[in-house]
C-alpha cells in the first residue's frame, strides 16, 4: 500500500461499512413493520449512489493509465471512471494520444 492510495482505501472501507450498517437496518426494520421504511430505503439508494461515485472521483485522481502502443500516460475522465471495462489492475480506455481503445494497465500518479 503507497501513501496515495490511502484516501482511496478508507473511501472503499467507509463506503461498504455504511452499506453493510443501512443493510441491517433494513433487514431488521423491514420484518418488525417499523413505520418509515421508504425512507430507510430512501437513505440506502443515497448511500449506495453517492458513495460510489465519491470512490470513483477518489480513484479518477489516484491512478493515470500507460498506453501500451505510444506508452503515454492517460487521465481517466468521470465517464471514463463509471463505464470502462476493468481488469485486475487494468482498463479498456481510448487514449488521448494515439486514439486506439485498449487495455491500459494502472499506475499510481
Amino acid at each position: 500500500m503507497n501513501k496515495k492510495e490511502l484516501p482511496l482505501i478508507i473511501a472503499t472501507i467507509t463506503y461498504l461499512i455504511l452499506l453493510v450498517m443501512c443493510l441491517l437496518m433494513l433487514f431488521i426494520c423491514i420484518p418488525l413493520e417499523v413505520t418509515g421504511i421508504e425512507y430507510l430505503i430512501i437513505i440506502f439508494m443515497a448511500v449506495l449512489i453517492i458513495g460510489y461515485l465519491v470512490v470513483a472521483l477518489i480513484r479518477m485522481n489516484t491512478y493515470v493509465y500507460k498506453c501500451p502502443h505510444c506508452e503515454s500516460f492517460n487521465r481517466m475522465n468521470f465517464i471514463e471512471v463509471l463505464f470502462s471495462k476493468r481488469g485486475n489492475n487494468e482498463r479498456k480506455l481510448k487514449c488521448k494520444t494515439c486514439k486506439l481503445t485498449q487495455y491500459m494497465e494502472r499506475y499510481l500518479k
